[in-house]
Order: C-alpha cells, then structure tokens, then sequence
C-alpha cells in the first residue's frame, strides 16, 4: 500500500473501478478510511449540483489530494464502523454521495448503500 507520496501518485493512475475496489479493500482490511477537513468534513460538488463526501484507502492519498486541492485542509482518519452506521445514513438522509478516491481529474460517486454494501461484503469476507 501506499507509503509514501510517489506510491500515493502510482495509485491515482489506476483506473476509477480500480480505485473503487482498492479503496473497499484497504478500508475493510485496516478498519479506516481517510478523508479531509477544514472545520468538519469537506464536502465535494459537482456541476448538477450533487454533493459528496470524499474518502480515499490511505493517507498518502487523501494527503496527495489535499496538497493540490485544499492544502490547509486537515487530512483526517475514518473509522470504518463510524463512516457504515454514522456517516453513510447521513448522507443517504440528505440525499448525498460519497466521492471514492478521487484524482484531480476523476472520481468514483457512489450512492451511499452501494458503498455500504460493498464494504459490508468485504468486511465479511474478512471474517
């Protein structure tokens, strides 16, 4: 995984489905996915007016993201069990999205029970 930020570059190339799968891994294996904050969790927007929280597999990647993007936002962890019973029936309520892994040029929105299922699934898997 990850490491470092050139690590972090060589994920961002991957293509959206496999960013997808790679983010559901890492965060059913280590029980943590990452995102980014600056006073609460920052929220994404696209141009139909959808809104999304963004998660990445590690903190290189959400880290690499941020210095681009938002470089005095915080890089902050996620519990897994936190995002499945908390964040994600939040943002089901208010009819959001989450953004996985997303690059400068992309990223995977996912309906929050797509993600949940997913992660689920893996969580299963992994005993």
């Amino acid at each position: 995984m990850a490491n470092n930020p050139k690590a972090a570059a060589k994920l961002a190339v991957l293509s959206e489905a496999e960013r997808y799968r790679l983010f559901v891994e890492e965060a059913a294996d280590q029980q943590t996915a990452w995102s980014v904050g600056q006073d609460g969790w920052l929220s994404l927007g696209d141009d139909t007016g959808r809104e999304a929280l963004p998660v990445w597999p590690t903190a290189e990647t959400a880290e690499a993201w941020k210095n681009e993007n938002f470089p005095d936002a915080e890089v902050m962890p996620l519990d897994v069990n936190f995002l499945l019973d908390d964040m994600l029936p939040a943002i089901r309520a208010e009819g959001g999205y989450v953004v996985v892994f997303p690059t400068a040029s992309d990223g995977v929105w996912a309906q929050p029970d797509q993600l949940e299922a997913d992660l689920r699934q893996e969580l299963d898997l992994l005993g």
